[in-house]
């Protein structure tokens, strides 16, 4: 038996998130190197292909040196003559991305594992040349070389990143468009196409972003100005997400007349995917100037290889203008994210983006208004069977998909159905009322399935008697460790809310990546009870799983004050 085969290293990896074709392979190394081969270094003007051979208990990356794979470094120095050389047959792009400590890169490549654990291919800069090596998980360190003479980094190294090539329309940029609809003549921007009555969309060639931006301009039509591009190439079953920059208001000049409503829609085949909202001193033109742009990620899940997506201004009977740059189209690689990191969460992939959007949640509640318009939240329960799941981040309670798929809207908010997706704690809680945070907080997640939407009931609690609900999901078992379960057990969601009392609402986001703005809060005024010990049972396995409180921007909260 092959000794690499003993450890049982898959000899072509594919991409979790990747198109059919996109594929790296780790190939034996047969007396020659493969064009196709992952150059990782140099040294001495030599480059050096990324290896990988079995030693010891394990399979480690390396460098190949003439014809072995070294894993060794000095009197330890490991050269194996039986190897595998990693070869990128296409369809993925490779990047080394430094890691500084805190911003391990979604979309690692995996290059070997020992004692149960996978081995990352990592490099760095040593005595001149750059060599290629293993990254250990647990301490996120980058080795050159094996044993005692192994050279060490916790930080400053690179990782090997592996993404799915882009589809054809990634990173086409905002034509040069003239007034009443027609293009400029230039070639490389046919794939758009200008859908506009009685408005107009223009180039501004000034302000903000190299190259001029599209400004899409009501300009008294009775119609949303909007603009559209077919995305083909697109790997069925696979999620994307279109990204880029939006500003109500094309340039200092210029404003939108509802602040709060609004400004932006982005659809996908006609279907409107998100919605963004002018800010509430959007009318303000000198706190919109040039430097005020947004960014905007939207995911979508291809179901056919090629999409039409699509950018409205929504006027709402209004005098609306919106500016758009940098629009691009990319498929989306599910970063690693923790609680102890969150000044990177913006900066891990497209997805997140919005993590340092200026609609972002918990909040302080606090300053609210007293609507006498608001109506308590129509909700309409029935007792669900399922598990609690601890995801390495909170517990949490899903519904079951049968349930989700075969039962009506659980919450109305108007004419608007949302379904309820599951319910998960926070110890402490998220938001917090005049300055006061509360023990734990549990989220039940209602989504619209229209238009994508989310709304959460946000229960806040605090130490006095005992909970019944949380009692039945104590006695199923609280699952201890990540990916586990506890037991199976039939609650009603309701008996997480409180029975009187009012709630504030308000515009906000997730409170974890993706940190989409796309939710409505409706945050309870009244505090359930659980007794301390319950208290105490969730908090140890919830690792103090809470988002710092974000800055409001204008946004208003309203506050139901009557009960049911």
């Amino acid at each position: 038996m092959n000794k690499l085969n003993r450890f049982l290293i898959p000899a072509v990896l594919l991409l979790a998130s990747s198109v059919a074709h996109a594929q790296l392979e780790w190939a034996t190394f047969s007396g020659q190197l493969p064009d196709n081969a992952v150059v990782g270094g140099s040294e001495n003007g030599t480059n050096l292909v990324v290896c990988r051979c079995a030693f010891n208990n394990g399979v480690h990356p390396g460098k190949v040196v003439g014809d072995k794979c070294n894993i060794g470094w000095g009197s330890d120095e490991q050269s194996i003559g039986a190897f595998e050389v990693l070869v990128n047959k296409g369809g993925v792009a490779l990047n080394w991305v430094k890691y500084k400590g805190s911003n391990w890169p979604a979309g690692a490549v995996e290059g070997g594992g020992e004692y149960g654990q996978p081995l990352y291919v990592g490099r760095m800069d040593y005595q001149g040349g750059t060599h290629p090596g293993k990254i250990v998980p647990g301490s996120k360190t980058c080795y050159i070389g094996y044993g005692g003479k192994a050279i060490g980094l916790n930080s400053n190294y690179e990782v090997l990143v592996a993404t799915a090539a882009q589809p054809e329309g990634h990173g086409a940029p905002v034509p040069n468009f003239v007034t009443n609809g027609t293009f400029d003549g230039n070639p490389s921007y046919t794939g758009w196409t200008i859908e506009v009555v009685e408005g107009r969309v223009a180039n501004q060639q000034t302000g903000g972003h190299p190259g001029g931006y599209a400004w899409l301009n009501h300009n008294g039509g009775p119609t949303d100005p909007a603009i559209r591009q077919e995305i083909k190439g697109l790997s069925v079953d696979s999620l994307y997400v279109i990204s880029g920059f939006f500003k109500p208001g094309s340039h200092a000049q210029m404003h939108h007349a509802l602040p709060g409503t609004p400004c932006l829609a982005v659809d996908v085949d006609g279907v409107e995917q998100r919605e963004y909202i002018a800010p509430a001193d959007v009318t303000n033109p000198e706190r919109w100037d040039n430097k005020r742009w947004r960014s905007f990620a939207v995911p979508f899940k291809a179901t056919k290889t090629s999409h039409t997506i699509r950018f409205r201004a929504e006027i709402n009977g209004s005098d609306c203008d919106v500016a758009l740059d940098n629009i691009s189209v990319e498929q989306s690689v599910k970063a690693h994210w923790e609680y102890g990191e969150q000044e990177h969460w913006a900066d891990l992939c497209h997805p997140f983006m919005e993590c340092d959007g200026t609609s972002q949640s918990p909040i302080d509640i606090a300053g609210w208004v007293d609507d006498a318009s608001l109506q308590w939240p129509e909700v309409q329960y029935d007792p669900i069977e399922s598990t609690l799941i601890n995801n390495g981040h909170t517990l949490e309670f899903e519904m079951p998909e049968e349930y989700v798929e075969h039962t009506p809207g659980n919450l109305h908010l108007g004419d608007d159905e949302y379904k309820l997706l599951q319910f998960h704690f926070h110890s402490h809680s998220e938001h917090n009322i005049n300055g006061k945070y509360y023990p734990m907080e549990v989220h039940l997640v209602h989504k619209n399935e229209k238009n994508g939407a989310l709304a959460v009931l946000g229960v806040l609690f605090r130490a006095g008697a005992e909970n019944e609900a949380l009692a039945k999901l104590i006695e199923a078992g609280l699952p201890e460790s990540a990916g586990k379960h506890g037991g199976k057990l039939e609650l009603h969601p309701g008996e997480l809310l409180p029975t009187g009392g009012g709630y504030y609402t308000y515009h906000g986001s997730l409170t974890t990546p993706p940190c989409s703005e796309i939710v409505t809060w409706f945050v309870f005024d009244t505090p359930v009870e659980a007794s301390q010990e319950q208290i105490n049972r969730f908090a140890p396995l919830l690792h103090d799983d809470y988002r710092p409180l974000n800055d409001l921007n204008g946004r208003v909260i309203r506050h139901f004050t009557g009960g049911r």
